[in-house]
């Protein structure tokens, strides 16, 4: 003969027995189904199912297949299962942390810690940490059957921004003030029109080069910052497409570095003014005694024209924060997640985008035929969520392919059905 047996969380109880001549006879297919009730048996939280032989030889064999082991009736009350993120998780003070619940088992209720004597109740808090530190952070989750605790340890790092000096600032009202005019693709503007303040602001067009340059003037000893930022605001005017860009270029003391781009219809549309802050960090550049910046058009004609106004570069001593990036553009999205994962049907996919950008959202199947887009085409800086519904497709595993004009990210997910 042989058996089925249950763990019922202590000890294997044989359930059912097949004996050959009573319940079988040899060289056939059978089909069982077992029943096993919380009537007669412990349900526990380890319970697993064995199937074992009872003959005389080697020559005795039982061949086993399709396995199902299935459960009906209500499922028990549970708690849920506590989980969040938060961005960013690292930056100078003070540093406004968005936190996302992520738990699962539908609770009803939160309780932040955030481990500098802040707490919160509300589901997706924000919150600034306005000292330096690390911090750890508790979320307890709760519904109507108990409660659950996650914990991160260290989970946020804020660091001391130090004081930030003012190198030059310059809104070009009374001159060029620290700046020179490149060439005849650049000039000085008095209109009013398509200056951010007052009536003052500088053009540059065409993509002559220096000529369509304007740059500091005398360089600038930036050996004691350990961080740079150089603030400012511009008007785009009939720039046609993607093509038409303009640049930020940082001189370290040897040559020009191009630290910024910026693209017609990915970064910026025409006739509207943008606000800029774009750092320069110690981490990726050299910091000299005559640093200087420089702006440049690489449009197509006279026609092509970038205003810029308002322009601040200052420095920072304090201990620099900025992570590595594409030295031609900063990191433009962050934290993609979807949730649920596992899902059925649908799943959510979050991200954050440092700046206004082009942005593709695509899901592929293992075959790597695109199934679905979700985005395609210019967002706002911020956070965005996406459906993807998935009523119409197999179960499986599929990835999600998220990407700017510098970035690209993938990760996989799985829908059960």
């Amino acid at each position: 003969d042989f058996w089925v047996q249950y763990y019922d969380g202590s000890t294997w109880q044989t359930v059912a027995i097949f004996d050959k001549g009573v319940d079988f006879e040899n060289n056939n297919f059978y089909h069982e189904v077992v029943s096993i009730s919380s009537n007669d048996y412990n349900f526990p939280v380890n319970a697993k199912i064995r199937f074992m032989c009872d003959a005389s030889g080697n020559a005795d064999d039982v061949y086993i297949d399709e396995i199902e082991f299935r459960a009906s009736g209500s499922v028990g009350p549970v708690p849920p299962t506590a989980d969040f993120v938060g961005s960013p998780t690292s930056g100078n003070a003070p540093l406004t942390v968005n936190f996302t619940d992520m738990s699962t088992g539908s609770p009803t209720s939160w309780s932040w810690d955030f481990g500098d004597g802040g707490s919160s109740a509300a589901q997706n808090p924000s919150h600034e940490y306005a000292t330096p530190g690390t911090y750890t952070v508790t979320l307890t989750a709760t519904n109507a059957n108990g409660s659950d605790d996650e914990i991160k340890t260290n989970y946020i790092t804020v660091t001391d921004p130090g004081s930030w000096v003012v190198i030059t600032y310059d809104d070009f009202e009374g001159g060029w003030g620290n700046y020179s005019d490149g060439g005849g693709d650049c000039s000085r503007y008095t209109g009013g029109t398509y200056a951010h303040q007052g009536s003052a602001a500088i053009d540059i067009q065409d993509n002559s080069g220096v000529a369509s340059s304007f740059y500091h003037t005398v360089g600038h000893d930036v050996t004691g910052y350990s961080q740079l930022e150089v603030e400012f605001w511009y008007y785009p005017k009939s720039m046609d497409n993607s093509r038409e860009d303009f640049w930020l270029q940082y001189y370290d003391g040897s040559s020009w570095q191009t630290v910024a781009t910026w693209a017609q219809g990915i970064d910026f549309q025409n006739n509207n003014f943008y606000h800029e802050i774009v750092p320069i960090s110690s981490s990726q550049y050299n910091f000299p005694t005559n640093a200087r910046i420089r702006f440049m058009c690489d449009a197509s004609g006279n026609a092509d024209d970038v205003y810029i106004d308002e322009v601040e570069f200052r420095g920072n001593g304090g201990t620099t924060s900025f992570a590595k990036v594409n030295p031609i553009a900063p990191e433009r999205f962050s934290l993609s997640q979807n949730y649920p994962n596992p899902f059925n049907p649908t799943t959510r996919i979050d991200f954050s985008l440092s700046r206004d950008s082009y942005v593709s959202l695509d899901i592929y199947n293992l075959l790597g035929q695109r199934v679905a887009t979700l985005v395609d085409g210019n967002l706002r800086a911020g956070a965005h969520s996406f459906i993807w519904d998935a009523s119409d497709q197999a179960s499986g595993v599929y990835f999600y392919k998220l990407q700017t004009d510098v970035v690209v990210e993938i990760k996989k997910m799985m829908l059960l059905k």
